[in-house]
């Protein structure tokens, strides 16, 4: 049967393990909470949109998980759709002052895949705008990419005359979807010097690759094995040419591929064809210059990739590490030495109660004889004499 005080210091553990679950689920809640605040989703942008602008909903808002519903209305193949990480597509249609216009999100697996969906059907002749982290506009059509969205805002009459109100639009989901994120790095390795507007491209494999419609084969350039790759057009005088950047996981695979192109004109499909091309590895990069373009105009392009390899020490020199080491020393003896006097003071504490209640406690509460059993060995007593056997003669 157990003991009384045995029983009180359990309830102690449960509140304490009842305390510690509630926090953690509480922790855990709060933490799930901060996440959907975070990353808000295209359902809950769009109902705010309509509370935040003059702009109103002619209806509720469709959605849609399948790339090939006709509602998407996008021509890209499914295996491309699905290498950026195509989550969900929402509609919603909003009207103001016998004016309407059609807002499109797309909903992407991460930043890169969301800049990558956006540079393929981003409109060429699109020009930069504010809104978002990367937009273009024409006047019936607006693109914006911020964060893992891509939207696309539309006016359905087709009138030329609401790139005002798309811009309007554009800047408010702007602020609704709040977070932000930057260009790929392979992008900002794209030179900007003579680069047409608008011709810059991103993709995270061979199907982005293939949507680029350049006339290269990319069997050879190994793409299927976790490269990114990016290219623009660059204009000198009258003659374009195109630069392909591709970023391999490691320099070992990009020297690997880079041996492998001997001769840089067998990346042509068409081997008969007059354009040159001109190959160059920096680090994890390939760069592909072709085009009718002449070889200091390919050099100008080639000349200004350079990849940096950034080394971090993680480690502290090691006079820090002798400080720290005798650091560790002096807590660990400040340490033993608090939980020594606390020991010391507990103990001495306890005595001073059992005296004290002894002397001034009228029953006995400590020390009760049916409590106290003590082995004794009585050492201080002599053995008694062993009797001899019966039926031998003592000597």
């Amino acid at each position: 049967m157990e003991s009384l005080p045995m029983k009180f210091l359990r309830v102690p553990g449960y509140c304490a393990l009842a305390l510690l679950l509630s926090s953690g689920a509480a922790s855990a809640s709060e933490s799930f909470v901060a996440t959907i605040k975070l990353f808000p989703s295209p359902q809950e942008i769009l109902s705010k949109l309509g509370t935040t602008t003059r702009w109103k909903a002619k209806g509720p808002a469709t959605s849609t998980e399948d790339p090939s519903s006709p509602s998407v209305g996008l021509s890209l193949a499914p295996p491309f759709l699905k290498e950026c990480g195509f989550r969900s597509f929402w509609q919603e249609n909003l009207a103001w002052a016998r004016q309407s216009v059609s807002v499109q999100i797309f909903e992407l697996g991460d930043s890169s895949g969301a800049f990558s969906f956006y540079s393929i059907l981003n409109s060429p002749e699109g020009h930069p705008q504010e809104p978002g982290d990367l937009s273009s506009s024409t006047p019936n059509d607006l693109w914006l990419w911020q964060a893992n969205l891509v939207v696309h805002i539309t006016d359905p009459n087709h009138s030329g005359k609401v790139q005002p109100q798309l811009l309007e639009i554009g800047k408010e989901l702007s602020k609704l979807i709040r977070q932000r994120a930057e260009l790929p790095n392979i992008v900002k390795q794209l030179p900007l010097r003579n680069q047409i507007s608008g011709s810059a491209r991103y993709a995270l494999g061979p199907q982005g690759f293939e949507n680029f419609k350049v006339p290269l084969h990319g069997s050879p350039l190994g793409l299927g094995l976790g490269a990114e790759i990016s290219t623009a057009k660059y204009q000198f005088d009258d003659r374009t040419g195109q630069l392909l950047l591709i970023n391999y996981p490691t320099p070992q695979m990009a020297r690997k591929y880079m041996a492998s192109m001997q001769d840089p004109r067998s990346l042509l499909m068409n081997s008969g064809s007059s354009e040159s091309v001109y190959v160059k590895r920096t680090g994890p990069i390939i760069a592909v210059v072709f085009g009718p373009l002449t070889g200091p105009e390919a050099n100008k392009l080639l000349e200004v990739i350079h990849y940096t390899a950034n080394l971090t020490w993680d480690e502290p020199p090691p006079g820090e590490e002798i400080a720290a080491y005798l650091r560790n020393v002096k807590h660990s003896f400040m340490l033993t030495g608090v939980l020594l006097l606390i020991t010391i003071g507990v103990g001495v504490i306890y005595g001073l109660i059992r005296v004290a209640v002894k002397r001034w406690v009228p029953m006995a509460i400590f020390d009760r004889p049916e409590d106290v059993e003590l082995t004794q060995l009585k050492l201080w007593e002599k053995p008694s004499p062993t009797p001899p056997p019966t039926g031998t003669r003592a000597p």
